[in-house]
């Protein structure tokens, strides 16, 4: 990973996170982890928040009151991206980041937009000062898209050229001048609103689309897709996108359809931080109900296929090949 150097050294970076209802607590724990690993100076914060009801922001408030850590709640009225999140069935929340140099009262020099669904397990420090050349954000190709062997299919689609490369919006490192100078949101924006039939991944392809290539490529290991991107590969955040929720599952956690895709770890830290948390509702229910609907997912991920795909993915050779064009990809 390449660095800024002392004279262009960024002075300040945010942490961003775009959430709803459900969402809220699990950008709690992302926080929450966030502070167990940082090493320097921590980011500045900002949630923005859609249709969360006040007991919720209360109770996050309450729990991130504990770190030391400068913490921003912003209201954000979703309705600006109807109806086609609507239509596409997708909450408001989603596409908050495409205008977060809009919501955030102090605009940071360096945003790291990230999803709610993560944990960090290293110092996030590098990310802020990573030199990003002349290309807006950096971003990790996407492991689930790559190992199915899906790229080309997805981005003929947005036209993106061969060969460019497709990332995953999870974990987004954003020159905020370069963001807003080039207006990125507003063109993803309008893909989104003109152009729906070429979209496979909602903001992620309308952000592919936008951006042609133009990024900076990060290491796997700064968005570790869990399930898709090889366990025994290096990790710095695990984002748990998709299907492989270990609070979504932990009534199942022992069950050896799980086995070599997600450890026991995942599921115990998510207990954890689920009983600090004191949630109304727990994040983690452990009970018999809770554990009868872990089973009662697990069996619809095996008998979709799902599993078996995830399987799959982590010996994929499309995988295994992009490594090996480019090592330090596992930097």
């Amino acid at each position: 990973m390449k660095h800024v150097n002392k004279a262009a050294e960024v002075k300040n970076f945010a942490l961003v996170y775009s959430v709803d209802q459900g969402f809220l607590p699990l950008a709690c724990i992302s926080i929450a982890s966030l502070v167990e690993n940082n090493v320097g100076t921590l980011p500045h914060v900002t949630i923005l928040l859609h249709d969360v009801d006040a007991s919720s922001k209360y109770r996050a408030e309450l729990f991130l009151a504990r770190f030391e850590l400068d913490v921003d709640f912003v209201e954000v009225d979703g309705t600006w991206c109807e109806p086609w999140a609507s239509a596409r069935g997708k909450s408001q929340a989603m596409f908050g980041i495409l205008r977060f140099d809009e919501f955030l009262r102090n605009l940071s020099d360096r945003v790291i937009i990230i999803d709610a669904d993560t944990r960090f397990v290293d110092d996030i420090g590098p990310l802020a000062q990573l030199d990003l050349g002349e290309t807006p954000l950096a971003a990790v190709n996407d492991t689930a898209v790559i190992s199915d062997d899906r790229v080309e299919v997805i981005t003929n689609k947005l036209g993106v050229p061969k060969g460019a490369g497709y990332f995953n919006s999870g974990l987004l490192v954003v020159d905020s001048l370069k963001w807003t100078n080039h207006e990125i949101g507003q063109e993803a924006i309008s893909v989104l609103r003109d152009r729906p039939h070429i979209l496979t991944f909602n903001d992620q392809c309308a952000l592919n689309a936008v951006l042609q290539g133009g990024y900076t490529r990060l290491g796997y290991r700064w968005n570790h897709l869990v399930g898709s991107t090889p366990r025994h590969w290096p990790v710095s955040i695990y984002h748990y996108a998709g299907l492989l929720k270990p609070w979504r599952l932990f009534g199942a956690r022992r069950r050896s359809a799980l086995r070599g895709l997600i450890s026991s770890e995942h599921f115990e830290y998510y207990k954890t931080k689920s009983d600090e948390l004191k949630w109304h509702k727990p994040l983690v229910q452990s009970g018999l109900a809770g554990t009868v609907k872990s089973h009662l997912r697990v069996n619809r991920l095996a008998f979709s296929g799902r599993i078996e795909s995830f399987h799959r993915r982590q010996t994929s050779t499309h995988i295994a090949q992009s490594v090996a064009s480019n090592p330090r990809l596992l930097d």
